[in-house]
């Protein structure tokens, strides 16, 4: 790739979460946003599966479509797509160019304290490059929280929420409804709202919030249904409801996230007229790989960010239905400050067996020790292993313990990124083009 303006050293968050100095660089630019309708999604969980089923639909309805998700896995282009694929690298030199000079003519200074923030420059970069590129819609997930966060200078032609859970605390909250407050905090007056928290709690502060800026929301199981039909190696086909239409769909994603689905479908609704959507839901959504999230590779490995006790419980349904009940070799790698326990509980309970986990680190400054993990599942009766010597030598492993049976690695988005690249992934498409 061709560099761009060097932006890595600005810190992550100089000067805490603010709006103001992310306004000042998006009018410096001349509102690059302004050029291109606008899906922004905001969520705990969902997310990055929600944006690409938007993103690959419309693409198949032949608009062009910009794309920025969060984080990347393996290269920083990930985050900035034009179609299915990294925008050209000269796009971004372009754009970094003109987000630099915005930057100069606001008499800032990238890494000072109250200097713009890196993802804020990312983020601008972003919407400069989907302008410089002529896209029709951009598809914009939120990176922290949605009150604060740099992506809320836009005014969206869609607003969605995914399922909302404690994260983050430290920034946006001891709890859900807290949480949820931030993240409602992307709701403009007017503008349509798609939301699935889940939480009874996290929903009311919603609803709360839509009714007091005037959004009209589709609410998932008052307004969008989204209910499992089936779920086997092909895929999981549901029926989604929207307050205009019924449809089934056939998409490979786990079947705990078929709601993503429905809000995708409903952002879709707002965006395309019925015939174009009616032509483009189907393919578009048949199409769809989301990386690192049930992303299946050739030869048998299958990758998954799963990481905290919720996604490890649907990661098991899911391989339970899709792979078969035969014997299964977990690659695991998991971050200190999850709650390991309660993955190991998970582990302990898998549905299929026999289960054979080899512990690795993945290159985190969070990683738990490989033995710390083996020891903590072998107290509880799972087959455990661990190998020192990084994600390389125990994918190596665990494909030896398969001995063509599936490999699963999970635990960590930092794993996932490791055996993506292991694999020769570096900026593989968002969808299959």
């Amino acid at each position: 790739m061709a560099r761009s303006p060097s932006f890595e050293r600005a810190g992550a968050v100089p000067g805490g979460l603010r709006l103001d100095r992310m306004r000042a660089l998006v009018d410096a630019l001349g509102r690059p946003d302004r050029a291109y309708r606008v899906v922004h999604v905001a969520g705990t969980k969902g997310k990055g599966t929600t944006c690409a089923a938007v993103a690959s639909v419309l693409d198949r309805a032949g608009r062009r479509v910009g794309l920025y998700t969060s984080p990347h896995l393996v290269d920083l282009r990930e985050r900035v797509r034009v179609g299915p694929r990294p925008a050209p690298d000269a796009l971004w030199v372009e754009a970094g160019r003109a987000v630099r000079t915005a930057v100069a003519s606001l008499g800032l200074e990238v890494g000072r304290d109250d200097g713009p923030t890196w993802f804020e420059l990312c983020t601008a970069l972003a919407l400069e490059v989907f302008r410089r590129a002529a896209v029709e819609v951009a598809v914009l997930e939120v990176g922290l929280g949605g009150r604060l966060d740099a992506t809320n200078v836009v005014t969206p032609d869609v607003a969605v929420i995914t399922r909302l859970a404690r994260d983050h605390a430290a920034v946006l909250g001891p709890d859900v409804p807290a949480i949820a407050a931030e993240k409602a905090g992307i709701l403009k007056p007017g503008v349509l709202a798609a939301a699935a928290p889940g939480d009874p709690a996290a929903e009311a502060v919603v609803v709360a919030r839509a009714a007091a800026v005037g959004a009209p929301l589709w609410l998932l199981g008052r307004d969008l249904g989204a209910e499992v039909l089936h779920d086997g190696p092909g895929g999981v086909r549901a029926r989604l409801t929207t307050p205009r239409a019924v449809r089934e769909v056939t998409a490979p994603v786990a079947a705990a996230t078929v709601a993503n689905l429905a809000l995708a479908l409903a952002a879709l609704d707002r965006l395309l007229d019925p015939s174009a959507l009616d032509a483009a839901l189907a393919p578009g959504l048949a199409r769809l790989r989301w990386r690192g999230r049930w992303d299946v590779l050739p030869g048998g490995l299958v990758v998954d960010g799963a990481h905290d006790e919720a996604s490890f419980r649907a990661l098991a349904a899911t391989a339970a239905a899709r792979l078969g009940p035969g014997p299964l070799v977990l690659l695991l790698a998991a971050s200190r400050d999850k709650d390991l326990d309660a993955i190991a509980d998970v582990l302990a309970r898998w549905p299929t067996r026999p289960l054979e986990v080899v512990c690795c680190a993945a290159r985190s400054p969070r990683a738990t020790p490989p033995a710390d993990l083996a020891a903590l599942l072998t107290g509880r009766g799972v087959r455990a292993e661990a190998v020192e010597d990084g994600a390389g030598a125990a994918l190596a492993r665990a494909t030896v313990l398969a001995a063509g049976r599936p490999v699963l690695a999970c635990g960590s988005l930092f794993l996932a990124g490791e055996v993506l690249a292991l694999r020769g992934e570096d900026a593989a498409a968002a969808w299959r083009d």
